[in-house]
């Protein structure tokens, strides 16, 4: 996924293993280019402090596209040790907020209801957050960088999905077996869901096979 980049000076902020843990696709969860100006100064490399969390709250954006980017630096931020749970569900709180005013202004954008997902199962919202994750499969369904992050955004909501919502998962499964079969058992075997792969690809014998002979390659 690639992140607009605003008129502000750009800074390298390291997104932390929060995105990670929340299934962010890895041109988020590895490094990402966020426009950001000199009020912030968000720390890199040692961590997020409770100051900097206050000043990424404090910030006003100018336009969608600066929401859109910061709302991805907050949910990144959230994972800092440095700051305390009230910091954490503050940023992750800002970040949900900022993708749903985001996605309501350009709902065809895959990636902020992907976000928007995130930061919702982060809340602890299951509701909304297969609500998010579905639209943002409606969205952009083919994106080959956000394939994955909803392969496994899709187990961690699994419980919570509809018919519909297990469907377009089995085809994010589909896809993501034909494009990179090692990074979908990376991404299952992480959480331990073997079964629920299982279940999504049983109506996709080729792919349960590649899947399988994979894993069977690991042991």
């Amino acid at each position: 996924m690639t992140v607009r980049v605003s008129r502000l000076a750009l800074i390298e902020l390291s997104l932390f293993a929060a995105v990670i843990a929340l299934g962010a696709p890895a041109a988020v969860n590895a490094f990402h280019k966020v426009a950001l100006d000199d009020r912030l100064a968000p720390a890199t490399g040692r961590g997020v402090t409770s100051e900097d969390a206050a000043r990424l709250l404090g910030e006003s954006v100018q336009s969608d596209a600066e929401r859109v980017d910061f709302a991805f630096a907050l949910l990144g931020a959230a994972d800092a040790s440095s700051i305390d749970e009230s910091d954490r569900a503050a940023l992750i709180a800002q970040a949900a907020a900022d993708f749903r005013v985001y996605v309501s202004r350009v709902p065809g954008d895959g990636a902020a209801w992907a976000g928007l997902a995130s930061a919702e199962l982060a809340r602890g919202d299951g509701r909304r957050a297969a609500d998010a994750f579905v639209a943002s499969i409606l969205a952009t369904p083919w994106s080959p960088s956000l394939v994955a992050w909803r392969c496994g955004l899709g187990i961690d909501l699994f419980n919570r999905l509809d018919d519909e919502g297990r469907e377009l998962l089995k085809g994010q499964f589909r896809l993501e077996a034909q494009r990179s079969v090692a990074s979908l058992v990376q991404i299952v075997t992480a959480r331990n869901a073997l079964r629920t792969a299982r279940i999504l690809l049983a109506s996709s014998p080729d792919e349960l096979q590649k899947f399988e002979a994979e894993l069977a390659r690991r042991r």
